[in-house]
């Protein structure tokens, strides 16, 4: 967040407010685990471009050889080509106001792109930055290689609309609950069946084929708890995306309190 935003934490001190620090930059980082791992919140996912893969394939003696020989050649030569990149930049600097409108004709592509995603529109300014940046780099004769006709922003838009879709904790948390509860089908009362059992645990809810999924309250808290999402969050989410409404129902001949989703809803994307 903090990298994000481009400022540190404001504090106070005794003689008055302590001066903040700000920055501009790009952040670049690699791991055996996604940095938005580390967090379950949103917004993390919606502030970092995600690349997740194996850009050397698969593992072998052949592809360890050459990763070491990558790496001997990068720790005897690096740090060249940002300078040199800069310096060209500031030779060309009479090219900046083009710059800033393609920046913003590429941003606002992109968001008309996204089609209303709210996590994915976020990106659009991440996206354009990378778009723009390519052009310059070519023409100034940094990269040893010929730029592909695809530009890097389309090869990776599937990857990062996929992980962009996880900032989305609601629809993320109603995949998981909806995958629970079908693993958990038989703890589910079921109308057309009154006379079987509950389960040792109690029912989960009720499952209606023609109305809908009901979830007791309580199994619904354990579930979003157990798969990491913050419950209250979640749960007013739900209801003002009219996914879930209360409902009073009978089971068991009893009038419980439930959380029902619509069929349709529950359905969706299976």
């Amino acid at each position: 967040y903090m990298v994000a935003q481009g400022q540190g934490r404001t504090r106070a001190t005794i003689p008055g407010m302590q001066k903040t620090s700000s920055w501009r930059t790009v952040m670049i980082m690699t791991g055996e685990t996604r940095a938005i791992d580390f967090s379950e919140d949103g917004g993390t996912r919606s502030r970092v471009v995600t690349i997740w893969g194996t850009p050397f394939g698969a593992p072998s003696e052949e592809m360890a050889a050459q990763l070491r020989d990558v790496e001997t050649r990068m720790m005897e030569n690096h740090g060249h080509a940002g300078p040199a990149f800069v310096r060209w930049l500031y030779d060309n600097k009479e090219k900046t106001r083009a710059w800033r409108r393609l920046f913003d004709d590429l941003v606002g592509e992109f968001n008309e792109r996204s089609a209303g995603s709210g996590p994915m529109g976020r990106m659009s300014a991440y996206l354009g930055l990378l778009r723009l940046t390519a052009g310059p780099l070519e023409q100034a004769g940094l990269l040893p290689w010929e730029r592909d006709e695809k530009d890097c922003v389309d090869r990776l838009w599937g990857t990062i609309e996929a992980a962009c879709r996880e900032a989305d904790r609601a629809s993320h948390a109603l995949d998981y609950v909806r995958s629970t509860a079908r693993a958990r089908r038989r703890e589910f009362f079921d109308p057309d069946h009154p006379d079987r059992k509950s389960p040792q645990g109690g029912w989960l809810g009720m499952w209606d084929v023609d109305e809908g999924v009901y979830l007791f309250p309580h199994a619904a808290t354990s579930i979003l708890s157990t798969g990491g999402f913050d419950v209250q969050s979640t749960l007013r989410t739900w209801v003002d995306r009219k996914i879930v409404t209360q409902r009073r129902g009978r089971v068991e001949s009893m009038t419980v309190r439930l959380l029902r989703f619509d069929i349709e809803t529950w359905n969706e994307d299976t």
